[in-house]
């Protein structure tokens, strides 16, 4: 990760698109601007999907089980 952060959350019963957007609302307050790219587990998204209209989120096996890692930049 060169320009973002790592957001862990634990809170499994609620939905994953209530615990996205906590995430990415504290990336805004924090940097200002929307992340362009979020990366979670596999086994918390198993396929790409589109949340806020433009921000992705990927499932990549290099982020931890309860992690959401949030980037300026698409970077695998």
């Amino acid at each position: 990760m060169k320009q973002g952060m790592l957001w862990y959350d634990n809170q499994n019963g609620k939905a994953i698109e209530e615990r996205l957007n906590a995430a990415i609302d504290y990336f805004i307050t924090k940097n200002g601007r929307p992340p362009l790219q979020c990366f979670v587990n596999p086994e918390t998204v198993d396929q790409e999907i589109t949340v806020r209209e433009s921000i992705k989120v990927t499932p990549n096996e290099r982020v931890l089980k309860n992690h959401f890692w949030l980037e300026f930049a698409k970077e695998n």
